[in-house]
């Protein structure tokens, strides 16, 4: 899952099915999770990671230097964990390069809509789609996942991937969504192809469903998008990945000589 410009989510609660209630609350959740780091109650739950932390020489010391006071509490490590996931922002792919060449606050959108310099005609295309709602046209994706940053709208329900679906998602950014190999909350779709495709064709009705994703009638929206266009939406999708981000020293491993 990707974490980054989570800051910008509007929303507090976390996780694609909105379980916690805040970024604090959801740092926690996948240390005592007992597939995931397996400190779960069985296992001595958080207590028993702070145990562990509190023996190594190096992260007393880290706590003092941040909280004033040697003392690691599970609160602490919500509130660190939590700003440096609010740290993590992505400002350097190419639509950010493309998108602060034509940047004018004066017109709508400031501009976003004009051709990039950078982009090929088929990324320009894509962008286009991106940003068109089905109305005029487009695909309307712009709808929930907000330019510039490409997090989702707070306002966002469900995305049809089940008929009947109740459950009301939450996504991350878009940002580096080209880097992924799985997409979707349980990684069912395996390729962008695949997700397109879904929006184009495959939503499902059910309860929870987005209006943004209905069509006239109020049934589930057929784009009849061409392979042109699907393609053109991967490439556009394709120039949201910022590489830069990925080899970032700030984010690696910390423990590397």
């Amino acid at each position: 899952m990707r974490l980054v410009n989570t800051r910008y989510y509007a929303g507090a609660s976390m996780f694609w099915d909105k379980r916690a209630a805040t970024l604090e609350d959801q740092t926690t959740q996948p240390i005592q999770h007992a597939v995931e780091m397996g400190f779960d109650a069985a296992h001595g739950g958080i207590d028993s990671l702070i145990r562990k932390l509190q023996v190594l020489p190096y992260y007393p010391e880290l706590f003092k230097m941040v909280f004033g006071s040697p003392d690691i509490t599970e609160d602490r490590i919500q509130l660190a964990l939590a700003q440096f996931i609010r740290s993590i922002e992505s400002f350097e792919s190419r639509f950010d390069e493309g998108f602060a060449q034509v940047f004018n606050p004066a017109l709508p959108n400031a501009n976003v809509g004009t051709d990039f310099p950078n982009y090929t005609a088929e990324e320009n295309l894509g962008k286009t789609l991106f940003l068109t709602p089905p109305v005029a046209g487009g695909a309307g994706c712009a709808g929930c996942h907000s330019i510039p940053t490409f997090s989702l709208d707070v306002a966002s329900r469900s995305n049809g991937l089940d008929a009947g679906e109740t459950i009301i998602f939450k996504a991350p950014s878009l940002k580096n969504v080209g880097l992924e190999s799985h997409f979707m909350h349980d990684g069912r779709l395996t390729s962008l192809e695949e997700v397109i495709e879904h929006y184009d064709s495959g939503v499902q009705d059910g309860p929870a469903l987005d209006n943004r994703l209905r069509g006239p009638g109020g049934v589930p929206q057929q784009l009849n998008l061409t392979a042109a266009e699907k393609a053109a939406l991967k490439a556009f999708l394709l120039t949201l990945n910022d590489v830069a981000l990925t080899t970032t020293a700030a984010y690696s491993d910390p423990f590397l000589p």
